[in-house]
């Protein structure tokens, strides 16, 4: 929480060192973008609650030449019917695109998108048809 020198590459270690967490919490992080939150997807494959909380650099994680990044990577990834609990508060750069991955998270039942300024109506009304086993 809050440590600002954490990049992509400390989140890479996590990933790798620690398959077996269950629990992780990344606030205003400044250095960590969408590649970080694929690191964890890749390595952490019993994660069960995710915070990413005020993670600026935290967008829609749009495929790109090298594949999936960011909450794609992380719906796509082995941990994806394991997340219970995500907080993405304040994290800007979440577009309704992002609203698609979280609707492949089906054991979820604590959703927070709180400050993602750039969510819509319509992009969460979809994401609830999706997700009605939330309950927070």
């Amino acid at each position: 929480t809050n440590c600002t020198k954490i990049s992509n590459g400390g989140i890479r270690y996590i990933g790798e060192e620690c398959s077996k967490l269950k629990s992780v919490v990344l606030t205003n992080l400044k250095q960590v973008s969408d590649v970080g939150l694929r690191y964890l997807a890749d390595g952490c494959h019993c994660l069960e609650n995710l915070t990413a909380a005020g993670v600026y650099l935290l967008s829609d994680g749009i495929q790109r030449d090298f594949g999936f990044e960011g909450l794609q990577a992380v719906s796509k990834s082995k941990c994806a019917h394991r997340i219970k609990s995500l907080n993405m508060h304040g994290c800007l750069h979440i577009r309704n695109v992002a609203l698609e991955s979280i609707g492949r998270f089906t054991a979820l039942n604590t959703l927070i998108l709180s400050g993602c300024t750039n969510l819509t109506a319509d992009g969460i009304t979809k994401l609830a048809k999706s997700c009605s086993q939330v309950t927070e």
